[in-house]
């Protein structure tokens, strides 16, 4: 990358990388405030809507899968190119789209595009910093993703009140566009291209020696169970806190508001924590931060008194012990797999979209109106997540970081 300002360790690079990871929340966040709008607009049902969410999932994890391997075989870039241009077509489309059904399939396609950026930015930074600092720049670039994201959701919210949920997708399109000129003025390829990436027989066997990594594995559950446990509070909120508490998609936006800077924070300081402190710490730290606010959450839905002001500190504890756990399992994910670090972002990122895809779906089907199904289910993944670490994971970490994969 030598004309380029995205040097490996810069701030630049830091800040190009925070972008890429941000599209996910990007295309997901700043759209939940809108549901009921959407419901209402195109006068559906909340299955219906739903859908435009879980869909979305789906393309996210079915591109993840696709785009791994080709970034390995045709490099990070023209692959990085297409699925921005993807993504900013399909967001502008998304704007005009004439029914609910037609939102859907573009949903779909929308979140193909938005896999390209997701997986290669974690793989760009293992292209370029060896494992150790891998965590530290993904610590940092999680980071800036949750200080963006405490802008998206309520940004997402006045658009809807002010101008029409429509805004939402101009507002991506754009941000999209602005992302792809960078892309293709200042950023160079990071890896050398591999024949063999996208051959089928080569291809699987690479995933079936990754599924069947205990390390590879341990942090790919850890991670599908935490994210999939906040998955279920993105999918569900908006129908709980606006149809049910009465709260205006601003205001549930704003909740988001409060969420996102102690999910950076736990980023950044795992950023520069790791060091001293070691990813065991680390994590356990972070798992006990989950299952303790998940735990309040569901006692609140319990007893029926779903008090903001004990709400939004709970979501602040599950948030920032998820702060820690996201850099820590992509990371440790990808560290001992460097000549197919593409795939294993991948394969990772389709793993966790399938999941939270699933865990979308659930949620739509056990909604009744009340947030109990809701936290329920919050509390059982955030538990099963601990279970995991303290069992397959933990016993596992401070192994050897390089493999022959």
């Amino acid at each position: 990358m030598s004309r380029s300002p995205l040097r490996p360790g810069s701030i630049a690079l830091i800040l190009f990388v925070g972008g890429l990871v941000a599209v996910g929340p990007l295309s997901t966040d700043m759209y939940l405030p809108a549901l009921p709008s959407i419901r209402i607009g195109y006068g559906s049902t909340v299955t219906m809507v739903q859908l435009t969410f879980s869909l979305f999932l789906v393309g996210f994890a079915v591109g993840q899968l696709i785009v791994g391997p080709l970034g390995d075989r045709f490099g990070r870039r023209p692959i990085l190119l297409g699925g921005m241009l993807l993504y900013a077509v399909t967001s502008l489309a998304a704007g005009v789209a004439p029914s609910i059904e037609w939102l859907i399939v573009l949903r779909f396609f929308q979140a193909l595009g938005a896999a390209a950026a997701w997986v290669l930015s974690r793989a760009i930074v293992r292209d370029l910093h060896p494992p150790e600092e891998t965590t530290r720049i993904l610590g940092y670039t999680t980071g800036i993703m949750g200080a963006l994201s405490a802008l998206v959701p309520i940004t997402g919210g006045l658009l809807a009140e002010t101008l029409g949920w429509q805004a939402i997708f101009f507002t991506i399109a754009g941000f999209a566009t602005i992302y792809l000129a960078v892309i293709a003025l200042w950023f160079d390829e990071t890896t050398v291209p591999n024949r063999d990436a996208i051959r089928p027989l080569p291809m699987l066997r690479t995933f079936r020696q990754l599924l069947l990594s205990r390390i590879f594995s341990g942090y790919a559950a850890c991670l599908c169970l935490s994210l999939g446990a906040m998955f279920s509070f993105m999918s569900g909120g908006a129908l709980v806190f606006i149809d049910t508490v009465g709260l205006s998609p601003s205001q549930f936006g704003a909740m988001f508001l409060a969420m996102a800077p102690v999910f950076s924070l736990a980023s950044f300081i795992t950023g520069w924590a790791v060091r001293w402190a070691g990813p065991k710490r680390l994590f356990g730290f972070a798992v006990g931060c989950t299952v303790t606010g998940t735990g309040i959450l569901f006692v609140l839905a319990l007893s029926g008194s779903l008090v903001l002001t004990i709400v939004v500190p709970a979501l602040m504890m599950v948030t920032f012990g998820l702060g820690f756990i996201m850099p820590l399992c992509f990371s440790g994910a990808l560290g001992p797999y460097p000549k197919v670090a593409g795939t294993a972002s991948s394969l990772i990122g389709f793993l966790q979209a399938a999941f939270s895809a699933l865990v979308g779906v659930l949620v739509a089907v056990v909604y009744n109106g009340s947030a109990v199904p809701v936290f329920g289910l919050m509390l059982s993944l955030m538990c099963a997540s601990a279970v995991v670490y303290f069992i397959v994971l933990r016993p596992v970490m401070n192994r050897p970081t390089i493999t022959a994969l």
